[in-house]
């Protein structure tokens, strides 16, 4: 009697379990179809493709998805990514390229919260201004030299070097050849001060200007080239 119920339940399941198979292999075609979502400026999208090329040859269902992802972190300029799956045979992956905004010493990078960025071809950011610190809390650091940044851009002053020493004391080196020295306190105040000053009368003599010492309560200094200014 047993076995009489072991045989009928097994001719029962045997068509389930063809069906399945059957269904399964329907769903786990090959996929022929990837999208890539982000904005590129230092990400080879290329390589991207191809590394995705590269690990899609198993099915659609079966293909390992967190370590395709895991590749993909694994490349230069990539932050974050995402990947999943679309109905029938599509994969969608959502890439966010790091961001860098300056060189910290000779060798390496910061993106725009301070992290280091770990890349072998560097010559894509070698315009991008250079960070000498001596001290190592990088994530204040960006915060600061973004501050500056957004005071100094409006005015055309592009930054080309920031010095940092250990008593927290910040000089700038602006438009390839000025120095601008804050000190350390109140730096916004001096920043604003020297936007007023420098759209009313330095921006003229740009050329002629050696350094600016905004260390005064109240006003600034200018060192200018000697026989220089007009």
């Amino acid at each position: 009697m047993k076995i009489k119920q072991t045989i009928i339940i097994f001719v029962f399941l045997l068509p389930l379990m063809l069906i399945g198979i059957i269904t399964f292999d329907n769903f786990n075609q090959s996929i022929d179809r990837v999208i890539i979502n982000g904005e590129f400026n230092y990400l080879s999208e290329r390589d991207v493709i191809d590394l995705i090329d590269e690990n899609v040859q198993t099915g659609f269902l079966t293909l390992d998805l967190p370590e395709l992802n895991r590749k993909i972190v694994e490349q230069d300029w990539i932050r974050s990514s995402s990947i999943r799956r679309s109905w029938p045979a599509t994969l969608i992956v959502n890439i966010e390229e790091e961001i860098p905004v300056a060189r910290w010493g000779e060798q390496q990078l910061l993106n725009n919260v301070g992290d280091y960025i770990d890349v072998i071809n560097k010559d894509s950011v070698s315009h991008l201004p250079v960070i000498f610190s001596q001290v190592g809390d990088t994530k204040e650091i960006i915060k600061i030299y973004q501050l500056i940044s957004e005071l100094l851009g409006p005015i055309g002053v592009r930054i080309d070097e920031v010095e940092s020493d250990n008593a927290g004391s910040w000089t700038l080196t602006v438009l390839s050849d000025i120095k601008i020295i804050l000190g350390r306190d109140q730096l916004v105040e001096k920043l604003q001060r020297l936007q007023s000053v420098w759209l009313a009368e330095l921006s003229s003599q740009e050329k002629n200007i050696n350094v600016i010492d905004l260390r005064y309560p109240n006003g600034l200094a200018v060192k200018w080239k000697q026989n220089t200014r007009s």
